[in-house]
């Protein structure tokens, strides 16, 4: 059986020589969003896993399964991040990925907090709505029932295991060219899709082709923010999947590219996520009265520090994990998703070390970690384990963690891994 492999990471420097090391794997240099030949690299990381939301059926095939390149590649004219090394025929999603977090009570808060966003603050209401990425469906069920809308929503991950009703239709099918002809929609949403669309631009050329033109006329967008995951050095937030980055001066310059005025934008769920609400251009809406700008001076400066950084991060994560797990203590990890699947395998720590991995979602139950091996297990398997120390990589879900634990008579340190 396959040992858990740690990624192989390189900070680069000079542009001359990122450009060197990425041309060797026929890598996009030019910018997506602008076009711009500028960019420049400033990280490496070899042999990571190219999913993080699709378990494996057993653990000889978490161990063994397909494994990509992430060359992160910075725009210094509008501060795009990009996987340069990304390969898009590995990465194809099917049903069986799973990103879903709607068991957890905090994430359903939140969610219904995106819905309401959309049905209360901006008037979604007896619409028709189109979702671009809508995994199982859980949001565009809000929608639909909270705003007496007409709903449809693409993925081609989607299970069947969601029962829609009248007025709510999902399709286990990517959404392309022959959806967008139908202009059937009068706001589009998309929501954690663009950040693994290569060329994002292009889906979002599409997703204006499906808007039926009028004043109404509605984009809505959530992605995950560049600039909090360089700001906070957040070296669990990056996995293969994610090949597009974007701060909010990316964002728009995409947006406008498309003929689309950004006429919201906010931060959300911690500061994790952009919120970007974009109107047709000359349909109506207001545009913002101020020019999009990034939160960091100097963003692609910031992108060469966290390149630099990246390194003595996961050596210290390393040091820090391998010091608690030879102390004896039973060390667990809370959250079989993006963030759990890349610490785990930054830190090279396979499942001799660190056994189990908790997560509220049943379709990941029974399931085994990409890369490293770990089974996924419902809280209440922790009975019987009794962990010492439980992991968690995002402090958003502390409570609600803790909470079921003490439901369960556990009693455990839970460490936050920032």
């Amino acid at each position: 059986m396959s040992a858990p492999r740690q990624a192989q990471v390189h900070a680069v420097g000079e542009t001359a020589v990122a450009v060197d090391r990425v041309a060797e794997t026929g890598a996009r240099l030019a910018c997506p969003v602008c076009g711009s030949s500028g960019g420049r690299a400033f990280l490496s990381v070899d042999d990571v896993p190219v999913f993080s939301n699709l378990l494996a059926a057993d653990r000889a095939a978490a161990l063994a399964g397909p494994r990509g390149r992430i060359v992160l590649t910075v725009c210094p004219s509008c501060t795009f991040v990009w996987n340069a090394a990304f390969r898009e025929e590995i990465a194809a999603y099917v049903p069986g990925y799973s990103a879903a977090r709607e068991q957890s009570t905090h994430f359903s808060e939140y969610l219904e907090h995106v819905a309401s966003l959309l049905v209360d603050g901006r008037g979604v209401r007896g619409r028709d709505v189109l979702e671009v990425g809508c995994g199982q469906g859980d949001f565009l069920r809000l929608v639909w029932e909270r705003g007496a809308n007409r709903c449809v929503g693409y993925d081609p991950s989607y299970a069947g295991d969601t029962e829609p009703g009248p007025g709510l239709r999902l399709v286990a099918r990517a959404y392309g060219q022959r959806q967008a002809r139908r202009r059937e929609a009068d706001c589009v949403c998309c929501r954690h899709t663009l950040e693994h669309v290569a060329a994002p631009g292009a889906l979002v050329d599409l997703m204006c082709e499906s808007l039926r033109p009028g004043p109404d006329a509605l984009v809505f967008i959530e992605v995950p923010d560049i600039e909090w995951i360089l700001a906070n050095d957040f070296v669990c937030g990056l996995t293969y999947e994610h090949c597009s980055w974007f701060s909010p001066l990316s964002m728009a310059r995409m947006l406008e590219s498309c003929g689309l005025d950004v006429v919201g934008l906010r931060r959300a769920f911690g500061g994790e996520y952009l919120w970007v609400d974009a109107a047709p251009r000359g349909a109506g809406g207001n545009r913002l009265s101020a020019p999009v700008a990034n939160r960091l001076a100097d963003l692609p400066a910031q992108a060469d520090r966290f390149g630099r950084a990246y390194r003595r991060k996961t050596d210290d994560l390393r040091k820090m994990l391998t010091a608690l797990t030879a102390s004896g203590r039973r060390v667990v990890l809370w959250g079989a998703a993006g963030k759990g699947v890349a610490l785990l395998n930054a830190a090279g720590m396979g499942h001799e070390q660190i056994p189990y991995v908790i997560d509220m979602n049943p379709r990941k139950h029974g399931h085994f970690i990409p890369g490293t091996g770990q089974e996924v297990v419902a809280p209440e398997a922790m009975v019987s384990y009794a962990p010492d120390v439980v992991l968690v990589t995002n402090p958003l879900y502390l409570d609600e963690m803790r909470d079921t634990f003490r439901d369960l008579s556990l009693s455990a340190e839970f460490i936050v891994i920032d």
